[in-house]
């Protein structure tokens, strides 16, 4: 979905006359939730949290007022509300919503709902959002623990790892990174997935200053980012600045500088563009600050390196 302004208002309008529609022809309860969760979605989109959660808890309401039991709409309904609040940054509402749409699931297909995997993995993602990382790891334990799918596995994996990097366990979060990236390829998932692996891993080996292997995947990672993405994109600019950072780690300063300047034009082509979505444009600012501070710290290696910089 890609809403102007004006478009945005109009598919409210419409839903909302359907809504009416519906409701004046007494056509059915389902159709009213359908409606309402619509709009959700729709508003959802454009970021409007407050009108999104309102017709959610709308379209949850008619399914408990006109449902006996708990049904497979509520269970989807619970997943929508939970990542609506993760979206909007309200993660306690989004975890209470994420163990409803477990509770819910578990009632509705049984103990071995192929959801469990799904919820726990949001669950575990929103204990993370919070920094709440003990109950985050044990939510994505436990998503392991229950049916899932080997490129489930990898995605939870992926945030095991990148919980541990936040605990500064290292050699912890090289492991779980290293499980992903094998499921990932044998499951021949996306090269954008692959490559965020491979981000993923040289970062945690610079920690252990396993140099050789951190440049080995911050390359890997850039070759991969080459091929899916244009050359003036922030994304490119970070896979140099990563670069940059291993060469400095390793006191290769010249190519570092090189690296850098090449992150530093990327940077500037992309902001020449007017056609970038907001997603880009805000991450091109992260890594213009990330360049200035590689270069604090380039500059502060050679002020202070007792050794003859390798080139």
């Amino acid at each position: 979905m890609h809403f102007n302004e004006s478009e945005f208002e109009k598919a409210i309008i419409v839903l909302e006359k359907a809504f009416e529609i519906v409701n004046e022809k007494e056509l059915g309860f389902e159709q009213q939730a359908d409606i309402l969760t619509r709009l959700g979605q729709v508003c959802q989109f454009k970021k409007v949290f407050g009108k999104a959660q309102n017709f959610y808890e709308r379209a949850i309401n008619l399914y408990v007022e006109n449902l006996s039991q708990k049904s497979d709409q509520m269970v989807k309904m619970y997943l929508y509300t939970g990542q609506m609040f993760v979206q909007a940054q309200e993660y306690e509402q989004a975890v209470n919503t994420f163990y409803n749409e477990i509770n819910t699931g578990c009632l509705v297909y049984g103990e071995h709902y192929e959801g469990v995997a799904a919820a726990l993995y949001n669950l575990g993602n929103a204990y993370k959002s919070q920094r709440n990382f003990s109950k985050s790891l044990t939510a994505f334990e436990q998503a392991l623990q229950v049916k899932h799918s080997e490129k489930q596995a990898s995605l939870i994996y992926t945030q095991m790892g990148m919980v541990h990097s936040e605990l500064g366990s290292y050699s912890k979060a090289l492991k779980y990174h290293q499980y992903s990236l094998e499921l990932k390829q044998k499951n021949q998932m996306s090269e954008v997935s692959i490559a965020q692996t491979y981000g993923h891993l040289s970062s945690v080996c610079l920690q252990l200053n396993q140099l050789e292997s951190s440049m080995k995947y911050a390359l890997k990672e850039r070759n991969l980012v080459r091929d899916f993405t244009a050359p003036d994109h922030a994304e490119m600019a970070n896979c140099h600045l990563k670069v940059a950072n291993v060469l400095i780690a390793d006191q290769k300063y010249t190519r570092a500088r090189q690296e850098l300047a090449l992150a530093t034009k990327i940077i500037e082509d992309n902001q020449k563009r007017d056609d970038r979505p907001r997603e880009e444009v805000a991450q091109a600012k992260k890594i213009r600050k990330g360049i200035v501070e590689c270069e604090q710290l380039l500059r502060e290696s050679l002020n202070h390196s007792p050794l003859k910089p390798r080139t």
